[in-house]
């Protein structure tokens, strides 16, 4: 006998990039493009402190902390919003402290909707909304961003897809997988309709520092803020490449944290204080904007060299006139597809049929377009954070098999 799991959790794909990740780990000649882990990390005087703290020997880090987060790493965060967009935050009532993004995502969606609510996400968006919002048991309704309109989603398509069982939309900007980044009049106009049918927005917005092109805007200074539908969600993840640290957070009114504290505490209890207490530093902005900048502007030329060499070989990449950011290509394959032997017959997209093909025959391996909805099934996504010698490496494999 069979005992019985959850549904709609069994018949979920795993995260596609973690699987063709643990898929080539055992293989030292494979190149990983799938995960956005960068070649930089933390500033070393993060280390120093979290070694420090370490050292003293202190109970406190031994203990439960705040579940809402360490109110020092709270006012930390309150102050670097107030300094960039000149808002006013409570930290005791406004802000929580959550283990990455992820989390935050995941508590939002199951404290502020019931199963059998309609939770709108971006097509193509990130690979893990679709999946959370399925195994809570609410149904995903995907809104498009085209690559013919810049993968700016319309602000016409998302209102004829609302529904009185709408209560929460997603917006991620700068996009994973697209690197697209919206105007602020495209946030307004989105967070307005969203607002008007009485439905949550949340703002992921984990790229904002990693702006290549453009400009970031941040719902957190939308004219709607103080109606209590927006929040924002963001991490150190990217900004520092120190995705397994998992500190992130959540922004929003008083009667929105409230419930998704309390999902959250029923969860994790808290996070890490001894990681909290150090990542005080990491909003010191005059401490660290410098190397922010650097990181960035080293991805950014990155992405040029990298762009202009594989468009040689059958890439083609959207234009990207708004902005751009992240640490992804999302280019079309349709050309490479056809050069190395798709058919439109075949029962794959052309972006599976390449993801496959160079993960089986060169070893590299980089997640197919159609891991993140529907509109991405000509596209692949290839991770750029790594070491930039990994990329051109990967790119001689392929000019080498083509010739």
């Amino acid at each position: 006998m069979t005992i019985p799991v959850n549904r709609t959790l069994s018949q979920t794909q795993p995260h596609a990039s973690k699987r063709i990740s643990d898929r080539i780990r055992s293989n030292p000649n494979a190149i990983d493009l799938t995960v956005g882990v960068p070649d930089f990390g933390p500033p070393q005087f993060f280390r120093e402190r979290l070694a420090e703290l370490v050292l003293q020997g202190s109970r406190e880090l031994d203990a439960y902390n705040d579940s809402r987060g360490l109110l020092e790493l709270r006012n930390a965060i309150r102050n670097r919003y107030g300094q960039k967009y000149g808002i006013e935050l409570n930290s005791r009532e406004d802000i929580l402290v959550t283990h990455g993004a992820a989390e935050a995502i995941w508590m939002a969606v199951f404290a502020l909707t019931n199963p059998g609510d309609e939770v709108m996400i971006p097509d193509p968006g990130y690979m893990l909304y679709s999946p959370i919002v399925k195994s809570l048991g609410r149904h995903a309704i995907a809104y498009p961003c085209r690559p013919e309109n810049n993968f700016d989603p319309l602000p016409d398509d998302i209102a004829e897809r609302i529904s009185e069982r709408t209560r929460l939309l997603i917006i991620n900007s700068p996009s994973n997988p697209t690197g697209n980044v919206y105007d602020k009049q495209l946030l307004e106009s989105i967070s307005a309709i969203a607002c008007s049918a009485d439905s949550y927005v949340i703002h992921d917005e984990v790229f904002d520092e990693t702006i290549f092109s453009g400009h970031h805007h941040s719902l957190v200074s939308s004219t709607k803020w103080n109606s209590g539908n927006l929040l924002i969600v963001n991490s150190l993840s990217k900004r520092f490449g120190m995705t397994g640290w998992r500190v992130g957070w959540m922004l929003g009114k008083k009667n929105v944290i409230d419930i998704v504290a309390k999902a959250h505490t029923y969860a994790l209890l808290s996070c890490a204080t001894s990681i909290q207490k150090a990542c005080v530093l990491l909003f010191e902005q005059a401490r660290v904007q410098s190397e922010i900048d650097t990181n960035t502007r080293s991805l950014a030329k990155r992405i040029v060299g990298i762009q202009e060499r594989a468009s040689s070989l059958g890439f083609d990449f959207d234009v990207h006139k708004g902005g751009c950011g992240g640490f992804y290509l999302f280019p079309s394959v349709s050309r490479l597809a056809t050069r190395l032997g798709y058919r439109e017959s075949d029962v794959v997209s052309c972006g599976e049929y390449v993801a496959e093909y160079l993960l089986t025959k060169l070893d590299i391996g980089v997640v197919a377009g159609s891991a993140f909805g529907e509109l991405g099934v000509n596209h692949i996504r290839v991770s750029v954070a790594g070491p930039e010698s990994l990329l051109h490496k990967a790119l001689d494999r392929l000019e080498q098999h083509l010739q």
